[in-house]
C-alpha cells in the first residue's frame, strides 16, 4: 500500500508537471502538544489528522486526484477513440502466454464547472475473448497533444477494478506523428495489475505504443 501510493504521488507530480500545476508548500510549524491525560490513539488522531490537512493544503490526494479534479473542473474536456494495437504475451494477466489484436471504443467528455467525465470505454483483447468495461470515470485532463482519462470498471462483467488510460494524439503533436495508446487495469481489492500494455515500464512512462489501426481524438 505505501509503495503504491508513493507511486500515485509521483505520477500525480508529473501530471500536475504537465498541466503547470505546482503544490503549495506545507509551513505548518506548530509544536506537538503533549498531555499525560491523552492516550496513545489520541495522539495518533491528532497525527493523522494533521498530515491529512497538510495533504489537502498542498492539493495532492492520495491517488493523485486532488488538483487534477479541481483543473478538470475548470477546464472542458473531450476525447474519443476508436481502433486497436498488438498486445505482446504477458500484458493480460488473465491470459499470460497469449498475444494479439487488442480492440478499443471510448468516449470522455466533460463541461464547464464538472470535473466528473461521462462516456464509456470498453477494451477486448480478441485472444482470449476477454472484456474490460467501465462503470465510471473520475477525472479527465488533456493538454495540448496529451489526455490522461482515470475511471473503474469490470473484467468480463465482474469484480471491481480501476484503470488509467493515457494517450497521445499525433496530429495534436504535429508532423502527422502516430497516436499513441497506453492503458493499466488492476484489481481494486487485490492491488493486482491486470493488464498494462506497457508491461515492464514505470507506471508514469508516457505510451509508446503507436496504433496498427483506427485513431485516438482530443477535441479542443
Amino acid at each position: 500500500m505505501a509503495k503504491r501510493l508513493l507511486v500515485y504521488m509521483a505520477c500525480a507530480l508529473a501530471l500536475m508537471g504537465l498541466l503547470g500545476i505546482l503544490p503549495v508548500a506545507a509551513t505548518d510549524s506548530s509544536p506537538a502538544v503533549f498531555s499525560p491525560e491523552r492516550d496513545a490513539s489520541d495522539e495518533m488522531a491528532e497525527r493523522e489528522a494533521n498530515e491529512a490537512d497538510r495533504t489537502q493544503r498542498a492539493a495532492i490526494a492520495p491517488d493523485g486526484s486532488f488538483s487534477v479534479r479541481r483543473f478538470a473542473q475548470d477546464n472542458q474536456h473531450h476525447v474519443t477513440g476508436d481502433g486497436w494495437f498488438m498486445s505482446p504475451a504477458g500484458t493480460w494477466s488473465v491470459a499470460p502466454r497469449l498475444s494479439g489484436r487488442t480492440t478499443f471504443q471510448f468516449d470522455a467528455a466533460n463541461g464547464w464547472g464538472t470535473a466528473t467525465p461521462a462516456g464509456q470505454l470498453m477494451i477486448l483483447f480478441e485472444p482470449s475473448g476477454h472484456v474490460f468495461r467501465s462503470t465510471g470515470y473520475d477525472w479527465l485532463v488533456a493538454i495540448g497533444g496529451k489526455a490522461q482519462l482515470m475511471g473503474s470498471g469490470t473484467l468480463d462483467g465482474a469484480g471491481t477494478y480501476r484503470f488509467r488510460l493515457t494517450l497521445v494524439d499525433g496530429r495534436r503533436q504535429g508532423l502527422q506523428k502516430p497516436d499513441l495508446f497506453r492503458i493499466r487495469i488492476w484489481n481494486v481489492e487485490t492491488g493486482a495489475l491486470v493488464y498494462d500494455s506497457q508491461m515492464g515500464d514505470a507506471e508514469c512512462k508516457d505510451p509508446t505504443t503507436a496504433l496498427a489501426g483506427g485513431s485516438v481524438v482530443i477535441h479542443m
